[in-house]
């Protein structure tokens, strides 16, 4: 286990991951990189898809968009989401007896094994497994670190903005931690609230506690916010200094 202050950063990071994966749409992925491959290969008008998890349904899909006219899926067992998607489906074991197509993408798992030459009847191939399922000796291949490179920095700048605003985003929940002074003098408040609160719930019977809840909670709120930000304006040592005036002394 990572020590706590490594653990902390560590969560913070993957919060931040989280919250950029939620908001980019990563699942046309695979399909944005068949097409970034036709810009250096010409659009064929057959396709060999091997594969059958989400990496080849989103090819075969973009395939479908394309108006490519012959779409042939070879895998081990036929895929739910064939039908509309792929022109026919044959199985992996007959990859290498298929006729010669235009284009192969090849889209396999781990544990698949290595495709040589010889089982991929196609012009060009364009390897989208994680990792490589082909022969790097074969010069018909574009691979992952091809694409990367033809890629470049193109349409990575509005990316890393946003994860930019979402690391913000975290990091700024992070100042207000319970450690952090904002934190702690948001505590300190919160517990003379439901102090007082109690207080009024018993001098006052007649009004219901969810009101009293609602009242007291926006009011805090109301109250906190601009003390709040001119505390996150100071630097650390004067922040912690003036939370500590709202806390709480600690009994003897």
């Amino acid at each position: 286990d990572a020590p706590p202050p490594v653990a902390a950063v560590l969560a913070r990071a993957i919060a931040a991951a989280r919250a950029f994966r939620k908001h980019q749409r990563f699942d046309s992925a695979s399909g944005s990189l068949f097409r970034l491959a036709l810009r250096r290969l010409p659009v064929p008008s057959s396709l060999l898809v091997v594969g059958s998890g989400p990496t080849a349904a989103a090819v075969c899909r973009t395939a479908r968009d394309l108006a490519i006219p012959q779409v042939t899926v070879a895998s081990r067992t036929a895929p739910a989401w064939l039908r509309g998607r792929a022109s026919a489906w044959q199985p992996l074991e007959r990859l290498a007896a298929l006729p010669r197509h235009d284009l192969a993408v090849v889209a396999l798992g781990g544990d698949a094994p290595v495709l040589q030459p010889e089982h991929l009847p196609a012009a060009a191939v364009l390897d989208l497994s994680t990792p490589r399922r082909t022969d790097p000796a074969d010069p018909r291949v574009t691979d992952l670190r091809a694409l990367r490179e033809l890629a470049g920095f193109e349409g990575r700048a509005p990316l890393f903005a946003d994860l930019d605003r979402d690391i913000e985003r975290v990091l700024a929940h992070w100042s207000e931690d319970a450690g952090s002074p904002v934190g702690r003098f948001r505590r300190a408040v919160e517990l003379r609230r439901r102090a007082d609160l109690e207080r009024i719930a018993r001098r006052h019977p007649e009004i219901p506690r969810d009101v009293l809840e609602t009242i007291t909670r926006s009011l805090i709120a109301h109250i906190l916010h601009e003390p709040s930000e001119r505390l996150r304006a100071l630097d650390p040592v004067t922040a912690s200094l003036v939370a500590s005036i709202f806390e709480p002394a600690e009994q003897p």
